[in-house]
């Protein structure tokens, strides 16, 4: 078994977006696989298999990199169209669906919390109740 990271995975597999986030996020764009090879010998490698023709966006980010202009930014992935670009479009029907029902269980979480709130409402109100007839019963 080969021991690479997700980048050389990434750039293996010629998956420009996946490269993008796993750059962003501070991958290291000089890890050495077990055979000595940085993410970018996992460029030039795809290339020669699909007959010379190279990912030039990946390989930007290495050119970047070297002349030291590689800017990682995050802040874009918390923007929900972002996430819906990166996102196959068969997954978006899946994504939503699963959106939807996290805001569904987020309802449900705040109604099950107002409804505790009030039982406990209801106790402390039995319980002053009872104090009260208790200090009643006393004076009798």
């Amino acid at each position: 078994m080969e021991r690479k990271t997700p980048l050389h995975w990434a750039c293996h597999l010629d998956q420009t977006n996946m490269c993008q986030v796993l750059i962003d996020f501070g991958a290291n764009l000089y890890a050495k696989d077990d055979y000595s090879k940085k993410p970018h010998d996992e460029v030039v490698a795809t290339s020669q298999a699909k007959g010379g023709v190279i990912n030039k966006d990946i390989v930007k980010f290495f050119e970047k990199a070297e002349a030291k202009t590689l800017r990682r930014d995050t802040r874009k992935y918390n923007e929900p169209l972002y996430v819906k670009y990166l996102t196959p479009v068969e997954q978006v029907k899946e994504l939503a669906e699963f959106l939807a029902r996290v805001r569904d269980m987020s309802t449900l979480t705040t109604a099950k919390k107002q409804a505790d709130d009030q039982d406990s409402d209801d106790v402390e109100h039995q319980v002053v109740v009872a104090n009260i007839g208790n200090k009643l019963n006393t004076q009798d």
